[in-house]
């Protein structure tokens, strides 16, 4: 996911995003963009500019505001091909969601279904097969290992965290 649509914004159909990216730059050099709705649909970009930390977006064939408040709250996509590799050692957030959680001591904690970003840390959001869901800090204390072979993250379980 590079960015979410927030909402609708003006009457000719444009969208306010929030960037899921990096890079400022990257968002907006982007020509085509795929839309996860009921299925994935994929939009040529008409013009995109910054709005403070967020982009307007323009999508050819979103016309109205009728069209485009029925895309707030979807995820913008690009195929992984499309994705520049990363730094040797490096992720990507979107690479995280999916990813099973296992504590040190063997205890499967569930599967990240969300981050979150806090003003110090990224939290992942974690889902167990029951439904639970816990927030877990992505900290150098609670973060033991980033397995992406395997997909899994290792996590130490820190008093107070699971309690």
């Amino acid at each position: 996911m590079v960015g979410e649509v927030l909402k609708a914004r003006g009457v000719k159909g444009e969208l306010l995003v929030r960037p899921m990216t990096s890079s400022m730059e990257r968002f907006l050099s982007l020509r085509s963009i795929w839309l996860e709705t009921n299925g994935r649909q994929n939009f040529l970009i008409e013009s995109s500019r910054p709005s403070g930390e967020l982009v307007l977006v323009k999508l050819e064939g979103i016309e109205t505001r009728e069209q485009a408040v029925q895309l707030g709250g979807l995820a913008l996509t690009i195929p992984r091909s499309q994705v520049p590799p990363h730094p040797e050692g490096g992720h990507y957030m979107f690479e995280l969601i999916g990813m099973k959680v296992t504590r040190t001591d063997g205890v499967e904690v569930g599967t990240v279904v969300d981050l979150m970003e806090t003003g110090s840390n990224l939290v992942y959001v974690v889902k167990s097969d029951e439904g639970a869901e816990t927030l877990i800090p992505a900290t150098k204390d609670v973060v033991e290992a980033l397995d992406f072979e395997n997909s899994v993250i290792r996590v130490r379980p820190v008093p107070g965290l699971f309690d």
